[in-house]
């Protein structure tokens, strides 16, 4: 069922990681390079790859993401998977589900997300950690928490961070995520329960790492926390400080429909916090860059957000 030794298949593995590095550091033209993933996922069912194929419709599916196609993502992640399952890469097959889990989050459909990233752990945890190449459980485990936190369920959430800070360390960027990921949402529940000393310790501790990364988006998500724990303590300066340096530190990014959605979560976490000025202040920016990119999904929501 798979080709993967064919000279094509490299050829369309080459040309793929090509167009992905593109669209990862936001110089994807969107018309040329959908043509171009359409003209190679038409050569990997040429040769029978579906290898080749299901990392193609990855690819086209980050594309749609940027551009804020969030809906036929999840058509085109689910054609992903179906090739994965019967290829030799199953295992790729679950990551797919993850970013399928990951859109349903975004679209605000959180319920969904759970049941994906659910059905996902069912089948992850029937691997062993060696199996777990790319390190999924981890990501997937941060997904779940932040999900669950969005849901108000502090004490699942909870538990799910600690099944990633608790785990053997790992050298895959999966695992180093998702300690960050770990560290911000432990720091929101401990927020939650009015535990300060703890709060501000995780928070430090997602800082540090971040800093060391190039990922403003995860910077972003840090800086909101600091702005969040200064808010508590009745800093409003401070708060404003760190929202603003997480706003600037987004822009260079917000050509990408995923990562506008970053200051779509924070404009809901402050809505669900009862911070009606900032979920305002957050929302309209939202719209701002989504609709310079001529995405108008969640017009209704934002501007729901903004006169709330």
């Amino acid at each position: 069922m798979s080709n993967t030794t064919n000279p094509m298949a490299g050829f369309i593995r080459k040309m793929n990681v090509e167009i992905f590095n593109k669209i990862a550091h936001g110089q994807f033209d969107v018309e040329e390079d959908m043509r171009q993933l359409n003209k190679y996922l038409d050569l990997a069912h040429q040769i029978n790859s579906p290898e080749a194929a299901g990392n193609v419709y990855l690819t086209i599916f980050f594309l749609q993401i940027a551009v804020g196609q969030f809906e036929a993502a999840i058509a085109t992640i689910e054609k992903g998977v179906q090739e994965f399952e019967r290829s030799q890469f199953k295992q790729r097959a679950l990551g797919c589900r993850i970013n399928q889990g990951e859109t349903y989050f975004i679209l605000g459909d959180v319920e969904k997300a759970i049941e994906v990233y659910a059905q996902t752990l069912l089948a992850l945890e029937q691997q062993s950690d060696e199996e777990d190449h790319f390190g999924d459980r981890f990501i997937l485990y941060a997904s779940l928490g932040t999900s669950y936190l969005a849901h108000d369920d502090e004490d699942i959430a909870e538990q799910f961070f600690h099944r990633i800070l608790e785990s053997p360390e790992k050298t895959q960027n999966q695992y180093t995520n998702a300690v960050i990921e770990a560290y911000i949402g432990l720091a929101e529940v401990h927020l939650k329960r009015d535990e300060l000393d703890e709060t501000v310790a995780r928070a430090n501790l997602a800082w540090d790492i971040v800093q060391r990364q190039n990922d403003p988006r995860r910077a972003f998500l840090v800086q909101c926390t600091l702005g969040h724990i200064a808010e508590r303590i009745d800093s409003p300066q401070v708060a404003e400080t760190h929202y603003q340096a997480a706003i600037e530190t987004l822009k260079p990014t917000l050509k990408s429909a995923y990562n506008i959605a970053a200051l779509l979560h924070e404009a809901r976490y402050q809505h669900r916090h009862q911070n009606v000025e900032q979920a305002a202040r957050f929302a309209t920016l939202a719209q701002q860059y989504f609709h310079a990119i001529d995405v108008h999904i969640f017009d209704e929501e934002l501007t729901r957000l903004m006169s709330a």
